[in-house]
């Protein structure tokens, strides 16, 4: 588990998309945090794909605020409907999950 919020309820993006993410790495070296998001609904049926939080300019939150952040930038990326990053995940979440939406 980790320290990191699981968004696995449906989050409104229209009227007719959703999105949830679920956490997927913490890169210490980066400071950044990578979701798998997946938007269901709208014209393009259902869509997952990998966003990337920067979390440098938050390290003295607390962590709800941190929390927000990585909220509304999920929400942004979910909203533009593609990754952010190259990322594709960890070997282990390739292995046990993984799968490419490109």
């Amino acid at each position: 588990m980790s320290d990191f919020p699981q968004f696995e309820t449906p989050v409104p993006l229209s009227a007719t998309e959703t999105w949830v993410a679920e956490f997927e790495s913490f890169d210490q070296r980066k400071d950044s945090v990578y979701y798998y998001v997946t938007v269901y609904g709208g014209a393009k049926g259902e869509k997952s794909f990998f966003i990337e939080v920067d979390l440098s300019l938050h390290y003295n939150s607390s962590d709800a605020e941190r929390d927000s952040e990585i909220q509304s930038r999920l929400q942004a990326g979910a909203k533009k409907g593609r990754a952010n990053t190259k990322y594709e995940g960890s070997m282990i979440w390739q292995m046990t999950r993984g799968q490419s939406d490109d």
